[in-house]
């Protein structure tokens, strides 16, 4: 789909445009940027397409973008938090073992 036709459908307030706009701007919006960053670079691009000014809403763009989540289109990457359990005999020297108390 072009961009001229979004910038139209956007304007004309379609209903899905913001689904779409998500599948489209995948790539964008799971980088490690903010939801608002992300819209102020999808608004640019679209404003660059066209010479229409684009009005987007944002909590509109978060419905749909928490609707691809669901459906598994738009995958957000997590760190994995690695849990480190160590028995009282593996704990350092600088750690105190469980039930040990000084006076």
């Amino acid at each position: 789909m072009e961009k001229k036709q979004l910038v139209g459908f956007v304007n004309q307030k379609k209903k899905g445009i913001y689904n779409v706009l998500v599948e489209i701007y995948a790539e964008v919006l799971s980088a490690s940027l903010s939801t608002p960053m992300a819209l102020e670079i999808i608004r640019q691009d679209l404003q660059s397409a066209s010479s229409d000014p684009v009005e987007l809403n944002l909590s509109s763009l978060l419905k749909a973008i928490t609707k691809a989540k669901k459906k598994g289109i738009l995958k957000m990457e997590k760190p994995k938090k690695k849990w480190d359990f160590k028995d009282a005999y593996e704990l350092k020297e600088e750690q105190r073992p469980a039930g040990s108390f000084t006076v």
